[in-house]
């Protein structure tokens, strides 16, 4: 029997979150930024479980003052 070809797809997409931060908390905003990359990680597999690879990259992270 020959086996059955499936096929993949790479969807690339470009999320901007933006969070409140405490710039007393421990943690650095490189921190903060690495560990939401992880849980949207994590997330992506627990909506999906027919994807089997997620790669990111954390492109920027910016400082601002709210009013």
């Amino acid at each position: 029997m020959d086996p059955v070809q499936t096929q993949s797809l790479t969807v690339s997409l470009s999320v901007d979150v933006d969070l409140d931060y405490d710039s007393f908390s421990d943690k650095t905003p490189r921190e903060i930024a690495e560990s939401l990359e992880a849980d949207l990680s994590d997330l992506t597999f627990e909506i999906n479980p027919k994807i089997g690879a997620v790669f990111t990259s954390i492109t920027g992270i910016k400082a601002y003052e709210q009013s």
